[in-house]
């Protein structure tokens, strides 16, 4: 198209040096016929006037031939060019349509980094700020706006080299993409992934969801009382069994109270607590024995976040097993130290296990 328009311009112009050269032959002509007609010049001859005259007539037609010749070539020259045109025209539409057709915002840069070629899908990623595309905007400009009206709200890292993960103000999701052309411009090309990190959000939730039922029931199964205190002393995590042991609801453990002041009802929390806070740091253990006789084994083991995690366990029957062992150990020193003998048990260490007072 330029060698055409390049072409067309020299015919022009020689067009215009045969017109202005046919123009003075002409007047020449014509100033020799009137001087041969009227007579004025007496130094030339009529005849030598006229022959004068003919070669002058044959050197206008020849360039009046060249002028018809350069003139047809101007045409056919305008005719190549309005045909590139019109396919220039047609490929540039095509390409429109193309851009226009891409699902994703599309933006062409040239070698400086200014928009030559955009999407109305691109357009309208920035329509919520009130900013309007216009090709020539760079992309110095265009990042410097992004920050100053607020449309990225996050940026994420980037996968690879080549894309960008942005969080928009709208709370739309966006993946850029870039990639170099040939001539050394630069194609962007701006993906919606709202959809998709919705779905990755329902995914996560869910099995977020699962794994909490699923630890919900393996405490629930657990013969131990349990529950997870946080560090800003507010219960997160109990079983069935703690509540059982404790006395407390679970209406009162999801309500806002702090733990300290749950337990006030629990003279086993309460008694324990005061331990746990003369022993300072470390895993605490108590027991305590309920007025209806029942033996608890209070544990509280700290983790490094912050929270707690207090263990209740029911040891009344190892209690019980425990003290009658000690009853009997009690009347077997009872009786053997009142033996008027001396008794003795020796192990296979042949060590004195047990003596009696005699």
């Amino acid at each position: 198209m330029d060698n055409a328009n390049t072409r067309t311009s020299n015919l022009e112009q020689k067009l215009a040096e045969l017109e202005a050269e046919n123009a003075k032959l002409r007047k020449i002509n014509k100033v020799l016929i009137h001087r041969v007609e009227t007579g004025s010049h007496q130094a030339t001859t009529p005849y030598a006037a006229f022959e004068h005259s003919v070669s002058l007539a044959e050197l206008v037609r020849e360039r009046t031939e060249e002028l018809n010749l350069a003139l047809e070539e101007i045409k056919a020259s305008h005719r190549a060019l309005t045909i590139a045109n019109a396919e220039t025209a047609l490929v540039s539409q095509r390409l429109g349509d193309a851009i226009e057709s891409i699902s994703d915002a599309f933006v062409l840069f040239d070698t400086s980094r200014h928009i030559l070629q955009f999407n109305s899908r691109f357009s309208q990623i920035w329509s919520d700020v009130g900013f309007q595309i216009r090709p020539g905007i760079s992309l110095a400009e265009l990042d410097a706006m992004a920050h100053r009206s607020g449309l990225i709200a996050r940026v994420y890292p980037a996968t690879d080299s080549t894309a960008k993960v942005y969080l928009l103000s709208n709370g739309r999701w966006i993946q850029m993409s870039e990639r170099p052309t040939a001539e050394g411009g630069l194609v962007v090309l701006y993906t919606d992934i709202s959809d998709l990190m919705a779905r990755e959000s329902e995914q996560r939730e869910f099995a977020l969801a699962q794994q909490s039922e699923m630890m919900k029931l393996t405490i629930d199964s657990l013969s131990q009382g349990i529950v997870l205190v946080s560090r800003s002393n507010q219960p997160k995590l109990w079983n069935k069994q703690f509540l059982n042991l404790t006395g407390l609801t679970a209406e009162e453990l999801d309500s806002d109270k702090p733990f300290n002041r749950l337990i006030r009802s629990s003279r086993a929390l309460l008694e324990h607590k005061r331990q746990t806070r003369m022993m300072g740091q470390g895993v605490v253990e108590s027991t305590y024995q309920t007025a209806l006789g029942q033996v608890l084994e209070i544990k509280t083991h700290p983790l490094p976040d912050g929270s707690s995690v207090y263990t209740f366990t029911d040891i009344t029957q190892r209690y019980a097993y425990e003290e009658s062992l000690r009853q009997s150990e009690q009347w077997i020193r009872l009786i053997t130290d009142n033996v008027p003998a001396m008794i003795a048990f020796v192990g296979p260490d042949r060590s004195f296990r047990f003596t009696n007072r005699g």
